[in-house]
């Protein structure tokens, strides 16, 4: 669940706080190489630390439209032998489906998507230098890649012993 989290930085500092010190969080969390998020960008530092100082708590109109538009159809076991090509993946949204969505998020209703995009590696590049940034207790204790043919990898998170949140502090 934790793509689909619109500020994971800030379910990071709820979970931070309820570790016990050296307590561990388990995640599985889709790498995109072999989902229907294979088209999509995957998530920076920036985008992170800005979902964050929003205190976002539902998805934003971008993280939807991102999703909403650039969601395709990815066969898993496919795409570990050949990346899909946007000429054979289709789309699993038409335009006219996106702009309902997005009119009716724009109304108040909630709307699901994927408001994250990773890959092992990027998460392992981008994830600590987030946590530094907001000056969350936790750091990557371990991560295990997807093993073939499955599109998800395992990581491991550590709550830093005699570390504070920034707002406990």
């Amino acid at each position: 669940m934790f793509e689909h989290l619109p500020n994971p930085l800030g379910w990071l500092r709820d979970v931070a706080d309820l570790l016990d010190p050296s307590g561990l969080v388990s995640l599985a969390i889709p790498d995109r190489r072999y989902t229907f998020d294979f088209f999509r960008s995957e998530t920076t530092v920036a985008q992170l630390v800005a979902y964050d100082l929003e205190q976002l708590s539902r998805p934003s109109l971008v993280q939807l439209a991102d999703h909403f538009y650039n969601v395709r159809q990815v066969d898993t076991a496919a795409a570990w032998e050949k990346p899909p090509s946007s000429a054979e993946a289709a789309r699993h949204h038409e335009d006219g489906q996106v702009e309902w969505i997005l009119n009716q998020a724009g109304e108040g209703a909630y709307q699901d998507c994927h408001c994250t995009v990773w890959t092992s590696d990027q998460f392992l590049q981008t994830l600590p230098t987030a946590l530094r940034l907001r000056r969350l207790p936790l750091e990557i204790a371990r991560i295990h890649p997807p093993e073939q043919y499955s599109n998800e990898f395992i990581v491991q998170l550590r709550r830093i012993p005699g570390c504070k949140t920034a707002e406990s502090s």
